[in-house]
C-alpha cells in the first residue's frame, strides 16, 4: 500500500515538475520575443522618424 502511494506521490511530484518547467520555459520565450519586438519596433520608429526628417 505505502509502495503504491509512494510512487503516485512520484508521478504526481514529476507531473508538477514538468508543468512547471513547461510554464518557465514559456514565459521566458515569450519574455524574450516580446523583448526582439519591442526592440525591433524601437528601430522601425527611428528609422521612420529619420526619414520624415530627411525628407523635409
Amino acid at each position: 500500500m505505502s509502495k503504491d502511494d509512494g510512487s503516485d506521490a512520484a508521478r504526481t511530484r514529476r507531473q508538477v515538475d514538468n508543468a512547471v518547467c513547461w510554464l518557465q520555459k514559456r514565459y521566458f520565450t515569450e519574455e524574450v520575443i516580446a523583448k526582439r519586438f519591442n526592440e525591433s519596433a524601437a528601430h522601425l520608429f527611428k528609422v521612420n522618424k529619420n526619414d520624415r526628417n530627411s525628407r523635409r
